[in-house]
């Protein structure tokens, strides 16, 4: 799932599909992003500092955000080598009031 959420999230712990990483303060957009995930069993990768490669910026204003995500099945997660963050060269590519591109590199682990 792809999604220009334009939602700041907080950690989901009763159903560990959001971590921590760089998270502020969810906003309204965000909670129900966040209850959207749940209903779904949508995972957010970038969320996880350890899945996560990068500043997470997503979104280029005067202060810079993280507001849209990359969403994967939880049960593909569960079997998943998973990297995720800005594309490489990203950075340079900041523009007040843009999107950045962002990928999620997802690996079948076999059991």
């Amino acid at each position: 799932m792809f999604t220009d959420a334009n939602a700041a999230v907080v950690a989901d712990t009763s159903s560990g599909l959001i971590g921590e990483h760089n998270q502020k303060k969810a906003d309204s957009n965000g909670l129900l992003f966040i209850g959207f995930c749940s209903q779904f069993g949508i995972m957010l990768p970038a969320t996880f500092a350890e899945l996560s490669v990068g500043s997470g910026v997503t979104y280029s204003s005067k202060t810079n955000k993280r507001m849209d995500y990359v969403g994967i099945s939880q049960d593909l997660a569960a079997n998943a080598a998973i990297e995720c963050g800005q594309c490489p060269g990203a950075e340079s590519l900041i523009i007040e009031n843009e999107n950045l591109p962002i990928y999620v590199q997802v690996r079948a682990v076999q059991e």
